[in-house]
């Protein structure tokens, strides 16, 4: 028998094959590895509550059952007035503090892994509230000195020292109560070299500016400072500082707007905003690169969104048409639309054209438009036309006379929200105008305020007959079930259970309606969805404007189960209760599961969304994303250049 060493000078097949099979058992593991890792990555956001974003790539920690009281927050009680209310994020607060917000889940994780590179390295936090960003900052493995003067208070101390055991984290942070920049210089002359900072204090000036002057002395030659609330032009002061300091810089688009600062041997992680959000950027911003849509990368996907992110929509004027040029309005749509299903472009641009020059606020001119010019190549007038359809404003404003008085009329007789209240009469406002035929439907009436507004904009502006159809038992809300909850309270427990909110008619829908003399109008329909839905369906017949103000589970379902089939195309749908009540949410989105569709929601305010149903004639699918996927197209058979490309002029 040769000797072990001599087997492979012997056998050189034998091996050749043990060789082979070690590689192949290699490949193996490796791509077995690979696919436990994307499939946990798959599963951590699967299990993110709906409402939270994390963008791809990031790894995710989740501490949250070391924060009990985290819920989620109702964004207008906060009096902060950069607060990005209308981005479709959950506002996290504490129960016991609900003014204040943390971290997004997106900012959260954009801080986590930014400080992995940092693990076990000195960092600095300035401002932690109750420990949210802190202890992500720990679960990252810094070595972290936390200052914040809220600390010098029992309940926030013990609160936040609670949550940072629980995560455990707790060897790893320091927590200082005091002040910056003078804790700042404290724990320096103990020899601290941060190497990650956080600034979150103060958000007035001069206090952002201060901070990042007096933590440059101490930065590591290798180090990183991020800032969380950027849309306050004060917070972006301290960043404004290191950029001018040689740092290199960048922005994250999120709830609030992240910044970063590093220089040396570390490099700040690359974000991908959430694409179904239509991203504003605030002017003291716009010369900052934005991570993930930034153009000098040579990505044609990030030059495209930074150009995105940078459109600005054009001043529309007051428009006022009165009948005689609303019918020609009417005829300008309808010639469009005609000729752009036979094809005729340049026709039908033409007679979109012209019905803008009359409404430059038509919603319908403007889709058209938009996709017409994406079928000639043309992407940034189809960008700017997609912008304007989706802006969902009328012209003259929240602070318009006409609407200014309708609401002083109806506010006695409505819950709804001044931005909700708006959102109704500029939608139907617009149907009007574009002439989109069928009622309005709304499940939900209450009081009847709202039903009012929407009666008394249809009398003001619309060139055909049409009613207001006004569901709702007018007897209190009728029994939730399991689901039906508010933050985790079940929905009898909140004070707007069953039995709550009774609205008889004649001492509240008819006398809002009587005042503003649309009683012939509006019909009212008392009962349960379930029963008075079916037996009026085929009397309402086509639907321009649904408003859907159920709030429980079963409610929101019989609405959509019953109505939505008889939504015209270019008809509108409001959801009421949609980031309010859990329920609400989730048969808003199972219906979207049965239907193998997908929602456009566009925020309204904390819990009113609104959204278009599709004309088929249009694509079934996200423009933005048609024009990322065209602008990668265009790129790579290089007959497009998207470096320096800019909007139309608003004539255009």
């Amino acid at each position: 028998m040769p000797k072990r060493s001599q087997l492979g000078q012997t056998i050189p097949e034998l091996r050749q094959a043990i060789g082979q099979a070690c590689r192949q058992r290699a490949i193996e593991l490796f791509q077995a590895d690979r696919m436990v890792r994307e499939t946990l990555a798959v599963i951590d956001r699967s299990l993110l509550p709906h409402g939270d974003y994390v963008a791809p790539g990031l790894a995710i920690v989740r501490p949250d059952a070391a924060f009990p009281n985290k819920i989620i927050g109702d964004p207008n009680t906060c009096p902060w007035p950069h607060l990005r209310r209308t981005i479709g994020h959950h506002w996290y607060v504490d129960r016991l503090q609900p003014q204040v917000g943390f971290l997004s889940r997106d900012e959260a994780q954009i801080l986590y892994n930014n400080a992995l590179q940092f693990q076990g390295k000195p960092a600095l936090e300035i401002g932690c509230w109750l420990g949210w960003s802190a202890c992500h900052l720990a679960l990252a493995g810094v070595e972290l000195d936390v200052i914040d003067p809220m600390l010098g208070r029992s309940e926030f101390y013990e609160s936040v020292d609670a949550s940072l055991t629980a995560a455990g984290v707790r060897d790893r942070v320091n927590l200082v109560a005091g002040y910056s920049p003078q804790a700042v210089e404290a724990l320096a002359a103990a020899g601290r070299q941060v190497v990650f900072d956080l600034h979150r204090r103060d958000h007035d000036a001069p206090a952002p500016l201060n901070d990042a002057i007096a933590c440059l002395p101490f930065a590591a030659p290798d180090a990183m400072i991020v800032f969380h609330d950027l849309a306050s032009p004060d917070v972006a002061a301290g960043l404004d500082y290191l950029k001018e300091q040689g740092w290199k810089t960048k922005v994250y688009q999120t709830m609030q707007i992240m910044g970063v600062a590093w220089r040396g041997n570390v490099e700040a992680i690359d974000h991908q905003p959430d694409p179904a959000v239509n991203w504003p950027l605030p002017d003291h911003l716009r010369d900052y690169e934005i991570s993930g849509i930034d153009g000098s990368s040579g990505d044609p996907l990030r030059q495209l969104l930074r150009g995105i992110a940078a459109l600005r929509l054009p001043p529309v004027s007051p428009v006022l048409p009165d009948f005689a040029e609303r019918k020609q309005l009417r005829d300008r749509i309808t010639q469009g639309k005609t000729a752009y299903r036979q094809d005729r472009q340049e026709a039908a641009i033409a007679a979109f054209q012209a019905a803008l020059t009359i409404n430059p606020g038509s919603r319908i001119a403007h889709q058209h438009l938009s996709h017409l010019y994406w079928q000639q190549n043309d992407l940034p007038r189809s960008l700017h036309h997609h912008a304007l359809a989706l802006s969902g404003a009328i012209a003259d404003g929240m602070q318009g006379e006409e609407f200014q008085m309708l609401l002083a009329a109806v506010r006695p007789f409505t819950l709804l929200s001044v931005d909700r209240l708006f959102s109704l009469y500029s939608l139907t406002k617009q149907i009007c105008l574009d002439d989109v035929p069928g009622e309005i439907v709304e499940c939900g009436t209450c009081r009847g305020g709202a039903a009012a507004l929407l009666a008394a904009v249809v009398q003001r502006y619309s060139l055909r007959p049409r009613y207001v159809y006004a569901f709702d038992t007018f007897e209190g809300m009728p029994d939730p079930i399991e689901i039906d909850r508010h933050q985790g309270i079940p929905a009898n427990e909140t004070g707007f259970g069953a039995g709550t909110l009774k609205a008889p008619i004649a001492e509240n829908l008819n006398l809002i309606c009587e005042a503003l003399g649309v009683q012939d109008l509006v019909i009212p329909v008392a009962g349960l969805f379930a029963e008075t839905l079916p037996a009026n369906r085929s009397r309402i017949g086509a639907i321009a404007l649904l408003h859907a103000d159920g709030d429980w589970y079963e409610s929101t379902l019989a609405i959509f189960n019953t109505l939505y089939d008889q939504i015209v195309p270019d008809g509108v749908i409001q959801v009421d209760d949609y980031g309010h009540w859990e329920g609400c949410r989730q048969a808003i989105h199972e219906f979207e599961r049965d239907r193998f569709t997908e929602f456009g929601l566009r925020s309204i305010d904390y819990t009113g969304v609104w959204f278009t149903k599709r004309d088929p004639a249009h694509p079934d699918c996200n423009y933005w994303r048609i024009c990322w996927h065209g602008a990668l197209s265009a790129v790579q058979q290089g007959d497009r250049d998207l470096h320096n490309w800019q909007c139309p002029p608003s004539s255009s």
